[in-house]
């Protein structure tokens, strides 16, 4: 039964009234076609359609990402600095993660206006109550590391279960590796993407079981390889062709790491061949009936998605589904979450709308930094909550009624849904989820409204980098790893391409001498992201297939956008007479 007679009554003649066509977003001025497909997924949720084209829409929820990004914040209180993923610049607070569930944040709790703009009174809240600063869902040992799934003397890892590792991103069961993005069981390895089970390796894409080997992509089962592209279960492959052990080993002893120089060769080298000669499949698909996107694994019928796996079905437009995700639309960031709709950031949560970063929670609407709350509107960091708007507690009965008249005001005024303002988000674009993912650019921003700042204003680097006058140039670093490293140790360099300033710290000294790698001369940062950007992103593009002309649909590579690219009967077959 209906608990909010009044907007259902509204939307069903809203959505009766709706035709398929050609439309164009509001926000952006993309021309897209609204489906009937799109409009039955309105219908199921009971929403309005929306006047954004769906890539705006994927842009604003995943907006909310943290990316991959490390701010000095303060505490509200006390001024404590506090090492976060929220950017001071954008007024959002913080506190510790302990110290956040200690609190009530219900006393924050508001009287809204019906008459006012929702968003408006919404921004008010949300910049009077704090978020959690890291996130993290289990407890951390020795470790600076965001929404944790148990890190264990790991540094600058997000949404890892990671131990002795550096600058690691969305990967499980990682020990002593570095630069490590949406990979699984890694040990010993360094700059390894969307791969699994990589042991002591280097310059791994999109691979699995890879043992003993440096630049491979789309391998499965080798090991001793140097420049594998598309081999499986094989040995002392050197660029594409095989070798005898003897002459394999006579070539990989004369393979040096140790001088930046060499190594940066070798990186162009396998580059400029995946680029010019390696054959990419149309799309990575693995055991997925029904679906369609890219990087979706063990999933079943989602619809123009991106990176699902483990049993995601059901879902549309959804980016990073995961853990038997179902019927969710325009979701980025889900595990174990059902019956959703263009929400952000979701971890075990059912029939939540146009929210984000919620856990365990149930039937909740325009909420943020919410956890196992059920039947709440316009909420900011609540916990064990109940029937509130605004923060404010109401008995059964009367927050239904509030929450039938306050919709259908928005709808009336518009903004009944939309997702929150991008201004809103607590994350530096250049460094979030929509510049990792859907690849937007600057000027796109700017369209999307994006809040525009300095990221090293605010104090956001930290008073020990910030204080500094004299810097080392990046270009000043020593080519070879030196002699005398731990001198380097929290030295301040300026990384001359992207104005940004850091240091080394110790870990990541020790691994680049046991490993035998050069000291790197880029902002970690800009590490991560040209790691991630290796990868296809989140935007497709109509192209032919490279072998046998036929219409496909790709996804668009950053680094290798003028890749060669085969549909996946040509890829199989190509595949099949390399034995």
């Amino acid at each position: 039964m209906s608990k909010t007679s009044r907007y259902d009554a509204k939307i069903s003649q809203i959505l009766d009234a709706t035709e398929p066509g050609e439309r164009v977003c509001e926000l952006t001025g993309e021309k897209w076609t609204m489906t009937e497909e799109e409009i039955e997924w309105f219908k199921r949720f009971g929403v309005p359609p929306s006047r954004m084209s769906p890539r705006t829409r994927w842009n604003l929820a995943i907006g909310f990402y943290i990316g991959y990004q490390w701010w000095w914040n303060k505490h509200p209180e006390t001024g404590k600095p506090i090492l976060s993923g929220t950017h001071p610049a954008t007024g959002i607070k913080v506190l510790p993660d302990k110290e956040w569930f200690e609190r009530d944040f219900s006393e924050k709790g508001i009287e809204y206006q019906v008459d006012q703009s929702f968003f408006d009174q919404f921004r008010k809240l949300q910049l009077d109550v704090p978020l959690t600063a890291t996130r993290n869902f289990e407890e951390t040992e020795n470790s600076i590391s965001f929404v944790s799934s148990g890190d264990i003397n790991s540094y600058f890892v997000l949404a890892c279960q990671s131990r002795n590792s550096l600058f690691s991103v969305s990967s499980g069961k990682i020990e002593r590796s570095c630069l490590i993005n949406w990979t699984n069981t890694v040990f010993d390895s360094y700059f390894v993407s969307d791969a699994g089970r990589i042991h002591n390796s280097k310059f791994v894409i999109d691979s699995g079981d890879v043992i003993d080997s440096c630049f491979t992509m789309n391998c499965v089962d080798i090991s001793n390889c140097f420049m594998a592209t598309s081999q499986n279960h094989k040995k002392y492959i050197w660029k594409d062709e095989q070798l005898s052990e003897g002459e394999y080993k006579k070539r990989i002893a004369e393979v040096d790491f140790s001088s930046r120089t060499k190594m940066q060769e070798y990186i162009d080298e396998f580059f400029d061949y995946l680029r010019t000669k390696a054959i990419w499949p149309e799309s990575i698909i693995v055991n997925s009936p029904g679906c369609d996107g890219e990087y979706i694994v063990d999933c079943l019928n989602l619809k123009h998605s991106y990176s699902c796996a483990n049993g995601a079905r059901d879902c549309y437009w959804v980016i990073q589904n995961y853990e038997k995700s179902e019927y969710n639309a325009f979701v980025t960031g889900a595990y174990g979450t059902s019956e959703s709709f263009y929400s952000s950031g979701l971890a075990e949560c059912q029939s939540c709308r146009y929210s984000n970063q919620l856990k365990s929670c149930r039937n909740l609407e325009y909420c943020t930094e919410c956890f196992n709350c059920e039947d709440c509107f316009g909420c900011v960091g609540l916990n064990r909550k109940r029937f509130h708007i605004f923060n404010k507690e109401y008995s059964e009965d009367e927050y239904w009624t509030r929450v039938d008249e306050l919709k259908c005001a928005m709808l009336d005024r518009g903004e009944y849904g939309d997702f929150f303002p991008l201004k809103f988000s607590p994350s530096y674009q250049p460094q979030c989820g929509p510049a990792l993912y859907l690849l937007t650019t600057d000027e796109e921003f700017e369209k999307l409204g994006a809040l525009q700042f300095d990221p090293e204003s605010e104090g956001a680097i930290g008073q020990d980098l910030e204080q500094v006058g004299d810097y080392v140039k990046s270009s000043d670093i020593p080519d070879r790893f030196p002699d005398n490293a731990d001198e380097w140790v929290g030295k301040p360099i300026i990384d001359e391409k992207a104005n940004r300033r850091f240091s080394f710290i110790k870990p990541e000294i020790e691994f680049y001498k046991k490993h035998g790698l050069p000291l790197p001369d880029k902002h970690f940062v800009r590490r991560f992201q040209e790691l991630n950007w290796i990868m296809n992103g989140a935007r497709f593009e109509t192209r032919e297939c490279s072998k046998c002309s036929k219409t496909i649909q790709t996804a668009i590579n950053k680094t290798f956008p003028d890749r060669t690219v085969y549909c996946m009967d040509c890829y199989f077959k190509y595949l099949e007479e390399r034995g």
